[in-house]
């Protein structure tokens, strides 16, 4: 029987597809038409190819089989519209388009993700109601908030958008007497902005929220009284009792973050096994800096020092004299290590004399700081020494002079390490301080790797030795450090002061270098055209003089260290005072001057007791000098400085005629 149409259709496609098709035409050209048609005869079967069960599931396609090249399909019985999707898995299993009850649960339409209820069909989509309160964004007040919206739901009057503290109760406060709705009116709340403050004292402990109970709900619990972070640590017992988080004494004994069992030394806070750097060191270990992973005590280069080196390992006696014994009153000495203070030391009045023991065990640098705030440093004496009894710092009670509310160093050490400890040739601290691989002999600031060393600088002044004048004198450089375009090279008396120069500004050949007391002016110089030993400009002549110099105290008991200084030509001449002995009696004295430029007169200010002072100066022509009258309480001297300056001068104002001279005078 011959092949059916659609039978031959498909052998032909099926000789094209294999690349067969010339063959075929060359061989038609060659072989009888009669030998082609016997050659392509078959026996027609009559199978429909939607019987066959291509992928032997046992269904066919015309059974229900929703692919029959894959055995694991589904079928029409189980998925109606063949999507994969069982039927009850199916919102729709008449549409392949439809959603699935995985990810959309009320099938209507909206995926889960996208669906404010995914069990109620009817409720509202994120597009439409941000904060799926039931409201659409176009008619809710904060589409943001679930909470607020215009429903109204108790019938007061009032929705949670027009401020109801509580919608689903009417009797509710609203936010325009209660603005943190907790309950409390306004006037009657402690903090009205927050709702977990109020005065009702629920567990009727004595104390409210606003009274400082910390869980009002629990009447055993504790308050900010003892608890001020509430986390049910009293204070006493708490490492940081404002901080909810930090550790308890019981299980941190210094306090410093680092438990009992792990904590090398407990009762010292600089140690703990805690490796803040991550440098694989903890104090513990040795680390003299947990906060700088380059420092450790891993000696990398083999050169018999790390970059923590050789730590202080010392320690200190500090004796603490106050010879009033009623204490320092506040001063005291500051114990700083590596940058940071470690205690405070001072005599509290309990003797004399009283001493403490200061240890270092891995400090880089230590300072010890006298910090003034009392009146009375004339009563204080400091003695520190070392474990070998070596004098650190000694000053003698009756000796002190600094000025009240002064921090002064006392002492201070530093540990030697090395200074790049990748490289065993680097230099170590003890020799250059600041690491720059310059050693401190050679260089100019040995605490500062900016400044460059003397190979190239010799007077260090900051002008390389190629471009000085004279690099072994460091007054002598091209800074122009006044900006007057002249420096000390080019012969600026005054690299300070723009106003003096050598501009010669007025041509009368004398600069402000010279003393010319007005460069804009050439008719003002030191020329002295007619020898009469005054110029035109302002000359201080030399003078002699006696001055009568009288001092008291109205309270009679000496002024307590301070002196009436008289210092001629820049040299300290004489220096009164009033001591306890003198009682109040007037002392007169007598300062007598010859070939002076000036008398400087100074107050030196130790006391406190200023408005006692008192004191005359008057010159050998009877003018008075200065005044201060003793016992004024409202005109008294309370500084340290000068007074008065006394000088003789005169000016030319003629100097073309040696008839007219000092102030034209002739």
């Amino acid at each position: 029987m011959t092949l059916s149409t659609k039978a031959v259709a498909f052998f032909a496609l099926a000789v094209l597809s294999t690349g067969c098709g010339k063959a075929i035409e060359d061989d038609t050209a060659t072989t009888d038409t009669a030998t082609t048609d016997t050659a392509i005869t078959t026996t027609d079967t009559g199978t429909d190819p939607l019987d066959v069960d291509n992928d032997e599931d046992g269904l066919t396609e015309n059974e229900g089989d929703c692919d029959d090249n894959d055995a694991a399909s589904t079928n029409t019985s189980i998925d109606a519209d063949c999507d994969g999707v069982l039927t009850d898995e199916d919102c729709d299993d008449n549409d392949e388009m439809s959603t699935t009850l995985a990810e959309d649960a009320d099938c209507d339409g909206n995926l889960t993700a996208d669906d404010c209820d995914d069990n109620d069909e009817m409720s509202t989509t994120l597009a439409t109601d941000a904060d799926c309160d039931g409201d659409l964004t176009a008619d809710d007040c904060d589409d943001n908030d679930a909470w607020l919206n215009y429903s109204d739901l108790d019938n007061d009057g009032l929705s949670s958008c027009d401020g109801d503290c509580d919608d689903d109760d009417a009797t509710s406060t609203d936010v325009t007497i209660d603005a943190d709705c907790d309950g409390s009116i306004t006037e009657e709340d402690c903090d009205d902005n927050d709702a977990t403050l109020n005065y009702f004292d629920i567990d009727m402990d004595g104390l409210s929220s606003c009274d400082g109970d910390c869980d009002d709900n629990d009447s055993s619990s504790t308050n900010t009284g003892n608890d001020a972070d509430c986390d049910t640590v009293t204070t006493g017992d708490d490492c940081d009792d404002y901080d909810p988080l930090s550790t308890v004494r019981a299980d941190d004994a210094d306090c410093d973050g680092d438990l009992t069992a792990d904590d090398c030394d407990d009762e010292n806070p600089a140690l703990t096994s805690l490796d803040s750097d991550s440098d694989g060191y903890s104090t513990c270990d040795g680390d003299c800096d947990d906060g700088d992973a380059t420092l450790t005590p891993e000696d990398y280069d083999a050169d018999g020092l790390s970059s923590c080196g050789d730590t202080i390992s010392e320690c200190y006696t500090i004796e603490m004299t106050d010879s009033y014994g009623d204490s320092w009153s506040g001063s005291h000495i500051s114990i700083v290590v590596d940058g940071v203070e470690a205690t405070q030391a001072t005599n509290m009045g309990n003797s004399v004399v009283e001493t403490i023991e200061y240890c270092s065990t891995s400090a880089i640098t230590l300072e010890m700081y006298f910090v003034d705030v009392d009146m009375w440093d004339n009563e204080i004496g400091i003695l520190i020494t070392d474990s070998s009894s070596n004098v650190l710092y000694s000053l003698i009670y009756d000796t002190w002079e600094t000025s009240s509310e002064n921090s002064q160093l006392l002492y201070s050490a530093e540990g030697v390490y090395d200074c790049d400890d990748s490289d065993a040739a680097s230099t170590f601290s003890d020799e250059d301080a600041d690491c720059d691989s310059v050693i401190t002999e050679d260089d100019c600031d040995d605490t500062d790797t900016s400044v460059g060393d003397k190979s190239n600088d010799a007077d260090c002044d900051g002008t390389l030795t190629a471009d000085d004048c004279d690099d072994d004198d460091a007054t002598l450089n091209l800074d122009d450090v006044d900006g007057d375009l002249w420096s000390t090279c080019d012969g600026d008396c005054d690299d300070d002061d723009a106003t003096l120069n050598l501009d010669d500004a007025d041509g009368d050949y004398w600069t402000t270098c010279d003393n010319d007391c007005d460069d804009s002016d050439s008719t003002l110089n030191l020329d002295d055209v007619d020898g009469d030993g005054i110029a035109t400009c302002e000359t201080f002549v030399t003078f002699d003089d006696c001055y009568e110099v009288i001092i008291n105290d109205s309270y009679g008991d000496g002024w307590n260290d301070s002196t009436l200084d008289f210092t001629v030509d820049g040299v300290l001449e004489d220096s009164f005072t009033v001591l306890t002995e003198d009682d109040y009696d007037f002392l007169t004295f007598e300062v007598c001057v010859t070939d002076a430029s000036s008398v400087s007169i100074d107050w030196n200010d130790l006391t406190s007791w200023d408005s006692e002072v008192g004191f005359t100066v008057t010159d050998d022509s009877g003018t008075v000098v200065i005044a201060v009258a003793s016992g004024d309480l409202t005109n008294y001297i309370d500084y340290t400085g000068n007074l008065a300056t006394i000088s003789e001068s005169y000016s030319d104002c003629d100097d073309n005629d040696s008839t007219v001279y000092e102030n034209c005078t002739p």
